[in-house]
């Protein structure tokens, strides 16, 4: 095999020769090479073309697209006793996710004020964000060796709704767009743009920090590689697959039988206070998703790089976005292009 202009030419040796003469063996040779050849600079060639294609497709699809991998502010969560660290994402289990850190970060303190994996954050909290032991800054984590870092990651669609549910209908914090989903999904879309043209933690909104697509959290843009990335769901069978997949990174850490039945159990039975999943107002918020092609046009430009690059189902996508995002998992595409 050799190559040729980039591509790869396969050349024919070796072969055994029965009852042929010398001369007719070579053009056989001669033409198997070519024949062999010849196809593989049409598929060179035509796969080439095709990424030229879809480059130009890709920049008409993706012009206007929210783009990944922006820093925005994380919350960090360390628990040194075994070596555990976890990145909260919000409206991605967060609140379940800091209890059991708190937990892991110091037991008998939790235990003793008997304090639940399922309290809120308006809670009286054993660990405190201002406590930078427990909550630990970004450039602190860097100077500590072989931490195991764990995430929990939720389809975008379906994590757009509960922030939506949380923070803008219920909490009325969103422009004043009350349970207006087009103004709610526009203005994100807005706040996020401008964010993404000039990015400065100090100044992202709670919005933007409930909203940012989940590659804009953790300094994944550096750290991806080095997490567990847990994905979660909202019925029971994907939560306690997403407890189990935990279950073995606690027990690998040497965390104990007794811990993880805990966690296990309140992880799976308990409800958080602002939990949307069940509600009349979530079914609601949910059709119009399916149904309404404005918010799903933004929806999509929002979150279309955590679909690629996470790599979550892509069944309920627009059927172009689906296509295009095949295309870019075919020919390896990652934030910077085609590698």
């Amino acid at each position: 095999m050799t190559e040729f202009n980039g591509g790869q030419l396969f050349l024919l040796k070796d072969l055994k020769v029965v009852r042929m003469s010398e001369e007719r063996f070579k053009r056989r040779i001669i033409l198997r090479a070519f024949a062999i050849n010849f196809l593989v600079l049409i598929y060179y060639y035509g796969f080439t073309e095709q990424v030229k294609q879809y480059r130009v497709l890709e920049k008409n699809l993706t012009s206007d697209f929210i783009l990944p991998y922006i820093k925005i502010r994380s919350d960090l969560f360390i628990a040194p006793k075994y070596g555990i660290l976890s990145c909260g994402i919000r409206k991605s289990m967060s609140q379940l996710l800091i209890n059991i850190m708190c937990l892991l970060h110091n037991e008998t303190e939790f235990q003793n004020q008997n304090r639940s994996l399922n309290d809120t954050w308006m809670s009286e909290r054993v660990c405190s964000h201002k406590d930078t032991h427990f909550h630990i800054p970004q450039n602190n984590v860097e100077g500590i060796p072989n931490l195991t870092k764990f995430a929990f990651i939720r389809d975008p669609f379906d994590r757009f709704i509960s922030f939506y549910l949380h923070i803008c209908k219920n909490d009325n914090g969103c422009w004043n767009c009350g349970d207006d989903l087009r103004c709610v999904v526009k203005n994100v879309y807005k706040s996020l743009k401008s964010y993404e043209k000039n990015p400065d933690e100090s100044t992202s909104s709670l919005v933007d920090r409930h909203a940012a697509p989940i590659s804009w959290n953790c300094n994944f843009q550096e750290t991806l590689s080095q997490y567990h990335l847990i994905k979660i769901g909202v019925n029971y069978d994907q939560r306690q697959s997403a407890i189990n997949e935990l279950t073995e990174i606690l027990k690998s850490n040497g965390v104990s039988d007794v811990l993880i039945t805990k966690i296990s159990n309140e992880s799976m039975f308990g409800e958080t206070f602002h939990g949307t999943h069940k509600t009349s107002a979530r079914r609601k918020a949910e059709k119009q998703v399916e149904e309404d092609t404005i918010v799903r046009d933004y929806l999509h430009k929002i979150y279309f790089f955590d679909y690629l690059i996470f790599k979550f189902d892509t069944s309920h996508l627009d059927m172009k976005y689906q296509k295009l995002i095949q295309m870019m998992q075919k020919f390896k595409y990652n934030h910077s292009g085609f590698i």
